[in-house]
């Protein structure tokens, strides 16, 4: 079976559920790079995940290149065993959840030994361009500026990019967020897609949406007083 019979077999083509996601969508179909941000549980990770797998079933590209900022809560890469793929594999776990929803692990594990997914930390990508590949950043909040230049910059041709993140769950020290910055200085820019889900894109557990809610009230009485 060819990737496009699997890919086309096994499951139907992407659908949101919401406006915004619909939108989410057809800006990875119509943009080379699209900058995505949203609240836990709006399908931001799902939809590039799954855009990018269906994408490289369908021969549109020829590699999916994942990557993940670093930040750390109290612990170090250095400490996990094995080599750069075993350290970085705990970051990059939520985006093969979303892919064994679209496929099989056995053929996760072919795409990988084939070298059609690989996983590239922002250290290991200065020099290197990516061409006739998707290329997804997950939890771009939490990089810096100087990363989400280099990264930006890989673009090669016959790619598209896809940059999400939360900007609500910064875990950098700074308590910055250069993630926002590039938003607002790349917004109207052509081939640049710029996309905003909120808490009524969520489509999980209503448990989730409630909680949000609730923990952001908190936040501006905080503020307030």
């Amino acid at each position: 079976m060819t990737r496009k019979q699997e890919a086309r077999t096994k499951h139907n083509r992407l659908v949101g559920k919401t406006a915004n996601q619909k939108k989410y969508i057809q800006s990875i179909k119509n943009n080379r790079i699209t900058l995505c941000i949203g609240p836990a549980g709006t399908g931001k990770t799902y939809i590039a995940a799954t855009s990018g797998l269906l994408g490289l079933l369908d021969n549109e590209y020829k590699k999916i290149v994942l990557t993940r900022p670093l930040v750390q809560a109290g612990e170090d890469t250095g400490f996990l065993p094995g080599d750069i793929d075993n350290k970085l594999a705990p970051y990059i776990r939520p985006i093969f959840d979303e892919f064994l929803l679209k496929t099989r692990q056995s053929e996760l594990q072919t795409l990988r030994g084939q070298g059609a997914i690989e996983i590239v930390p922002f250290a290991y990508m200065r020099g290197r361009n990516f061409y006739n590949s998707f290329i997804l950043c997950d939890e771009a909040q939490n990089a810096s500026k100087k990363q989400l230049k280099l990264l930006l910059t890989r673009l090669g041709q016959s790619s598209k990019m896809v940059l999400a993140g939360d900007i609500a769950q910064s875990d950098l020290a700074s308590g910055s967020n250069q993630f926002v910055d590039i938003i607002n200085k790349l917004e109207g820019l052509e081939n640049v897609g710029i996309v905003r889900l909120t808490t009524r894109d969520i489509i999980r557990d209503p448990l989730i949406e409630k909680i949000l809610e609730r923990l952001e009230d908190e936040k501006k009485a905080n503020i307030s007083t």
